[in-house]
């Protein structure tokens, strides 16, 4: 009795401790892709999607404009400027056998009259209880344009907030560096803070500065992006002001309390 307990036991450790293949997913190869193109022409990609499961399973597709999983739109006229609005799926539905492959080919008719840009889409592949998606972006040949700037500044707590905005019309990425200095002249370097950003496209950064003295302060911010360009801004601000205005007050009780006892005296 006690061998065959053992022995059940060990088969349970045993299947616990066994990797399993199945049930693993479906996946998309690959997850990205970067295509340039020219107006009035047609450019054609293909996508593979993996079946891990020990099951078949349809997958269901369908194409997505320009979304963020970060950030925010510059506008929504901005986003719909540079989403991919000409791709076309050869089917909607593949049905993929255990552990098998399907392609999904995907057909790009860029318009004669398309801008040049980045633009952007993804092919979003979604079954029961998973979803997956393989993100494009498209650039069409001509005149490029980067403009990155400083949409917002502000100050909270212990940490510089900027909204950092990409104004042209593509992917650029950027570099920025702060400086501070308070009003005794004191200064502190903080970054740099380097990303990306798509056409279109604000980012929040929070960077914390660590300065305890209260009182009014000077930044000045560097921002290099795309091919060597560069701009420099500067910003005032408080650093817990509500003591200053606590100060105040008190001061102004003070005062008022003196000239109260001072008319009383003199009456």
């Amino acid at each position: 009795m006690k061998k065959a307990a053992f022995f059940l036991f060990g088969l349970i450790f045993l299947s616990s401790i066994t990797p399993t293949f199945a049930d693993v997913g479906v996946k998309i190869e690959p997850k990205s892709f970067f295509i340039q193109a020219i107006p009035g022409k047609t450019v054609r990609e293909v996508v593979t999607l993996k079946n891990s499961f020990s099951a078949p399973k349809n997958v269901y597709l369908a194409w997505q404009g320009y979304q963020l999983t970060e950030g925010k739109f510059t506008s929504e006229t901005d986003r719909a400027d540079h989403t991919i609005n000409f791709a076309r799926l050869n089917t909607k539905i593949v049905e993929l056998q255990p552990q098998g492959l399907g392609v999904v080919e995907i057909e790009f008719e860029v318009p004669k009259d398309t801008l040049p840009a980045d633009y952007y889409g993804a092919l979003v592949a979604k079954g029961e209880g998973w979803q997956e998606r393989a993100d494009f972006t498209i650039r069409v040949l001509g005149r490029i344009e980067e403009k990155v700037e400083i949409a917002q500044f502000s100050a909270k707590g212990d940490a510089i907030i900027l909204k950092i905005a990409n104004r042209g019309n593509q992917t650029t990425d950027f570099r920025a560096s702060i400086k501070i200095q308070d009003f005794l002249g004191r200064t502190k370097n903080l970054g740099p803070i380097k990303g990306g950003l798509k056409a279109a496209e604000i980012k929040t950064i929070q960077v914390k500065h660590a300065a305890t003295l209260p009182g009014p302060y000077q930044a000045k911010i560097d921002l290099e992006f795309g091919s060597q360009k560069q701009e420099v801004v500067f910003y005032s601000f408080w650093i817990h002001p509500e003591i200053f205005l606590i100060a105040g007050a008190i001061i102004v009780i003070a005062v008022l309390i003196f000239l109260a006892k001072r008319r009383k005296k003199n009456d």
